[in-house]
């Protein structure tokens, strides 16, 4: 049986993102990652989750739930924001260091798009000035790790499809398809 860790991002006193729809990016994430969670568990995935409620949860403490869990990947959910409200789409952030990171956000990246039709903005890896990856939830992981934005919620048009469940249950769709996608091309 294949396990996922998945880790909804911020919580508690941090918020994130918020959107002109009154759309906050704690609240948000973490609706994905439960629709994301029974997804899985429904066609027999083990599901471990770094924050079940609104909690604060430390970088730290999710890297060590991350990598003490037995996951085989893990998926780190957030939102976008910007100064530039016209700013929009998905991207999907990977490890520069792990082919399998690269292959997972291809495939998840690929299905968000097709669920929801966002505007691509493609996977990407993010360096820090000492060569190392930049998110520390990435650069701190044992195991294949993807960190999704789901849209901008400083975009009026997307603040205003992540407030609705329906959209948000898209973007679960389209992470468990490119999981599903994952695991059925790595031997």
């Amino acid at each position: 049986m294949k396990k996922v860790c998945i880790d909804p991002g911020h919580g508690g006193k941090d918020k994130g993102s918020t959107g002109v729809s009154g759309y906050i990016e704690a609240n948000g994430v973490l609706d994905i990652s439960i629709k994301l969670k029974d997804k899985l568990l429904t066609l027999g995935f083990d599901v471990v989750m770094t924050r079940e409620k609104d909690e604060t949860v430390s970088l730290v403490r999710r890297a060590n739930i991350i990598n003490t869990c037995g996951a085989d990947i893990a998926v780190s959910i957030h939102t976008n924001a910007s100064k530039n409200s016209s700013a929009h789409g998905i991207e999907t952030y990977y490890s520069a260091f792990s082919k399998l990171s690269d292959m997972l956000a291809k495939f998840i990246q690929d299905e968000v798009i097709k669920e929801t039709g966002l505007y691509n903005r493609g996977i990407k890896k993010k360096l820090n000035k000492d060569g190392k990856d930049f998110y520390f939830i990435i650069r701190n992981s044992q195991i294949p790790i993807v960190l999704i934005e789901c849209g901008f919620a400083t975009n009026e048009i997307e603040g205003k499809l992540l407030s609705s469940s329906i959209f948000r249950e898209k973007i679960a769709q389209g992470i468990l398809n490119g999981i599903i996608k994952y695991f059925n091309n790595v031997k």
